[in-house]
């Protein structure tokens, strides 16, 4: 377990409103973590080290908790001094520093390498598993938009049960490509998700 990456899952942005952001992550030790956020898209420059720069518009701390002995979560959650404005793109990061003392980031989106894409690499338990950029280019944090002002523009996602093995195309994969090819448009992505099946078919997998 060693070779795991110390993000095992996340980012994911669980709420956004005018008052609040919050984004979950789960890790496979404890940390600190903190959430920033900028407005507008954001570019962290070349290199594998930490996000530097203009400081965030706001941020948020918080610790993980420990639900395994190699499972770490936590939901931070981030409040501006003001309110969000409606129609307007958000960019955010994920810092993590060791859980005791002042907060002093080790590790963030980009060191990680997930602000870029990444082959497969390694083979048998060592084998790291391709991935895209999480803003969608080199370099570019991820980001997010609130609900618009006019109900007219509001663009929901809306999805049921997801089965692993359905014989059917992954609407997941859909959804990601409609928010890559509108990322910048704000009145053209989807604001908000919605899952609503009633299960997760975890007693109905594929063998």
């Amino acid at each position: 377990m060693e070779h795991w990456p110390l993000l095992l899952a996340g980012p994911i942005v669980r709420r956004v409103a005018p008052d609040l952001v919050s984004v979950w992550v789960a890790l496979k030790a404890s940390r600190s973590v903190r959430l920033s956020v900028w407005q507008g898209p954001r570019d962290t420059g070349t290199g594998d080290g930490l996000v530097s720069g203009d400081a965030p518009l706001f941020s948020g701390e918080a610790n993980t908790i420990r639900v395994g002995d190699r499972l770490h979560v936590a939901v931070i959650t981030a409040a501006p001094s003001g309110a969000l404005a409606a129609g307007q793109t958000f960019s955010y990061n994920v810092a993590f520093g060791e859980p005791e003392g002042a907060f002093t980031a080790t590790a963030d989106l980009k060191s990680l390498g997930l602000l870029r894409d990444q082959p497969q690499s390694g083979t048998g338990e060592t084998a790291r598993l391709p991935h895209k950029a999480l803003g969608y280019e080199a370099n570019r944090l991820p980001t997010f938009v609130l609900p618009p002002a006019d109900l007219v523009d509001l663009r929901i996602a809306h999805g049921s049960c997801r089965r692993p093995h359905a014989e059917v195309a992954d609407m997941m994969s859909a959804l990601d490509e409609s928010i890559r090819v509108s990322r910048d448009e704000v009145k053209r992505r989807p604001q908000q998700l919605f899952l609503t099946g009633d299960q997760i078919y975890a007693d109905d997998v594929a063998p």
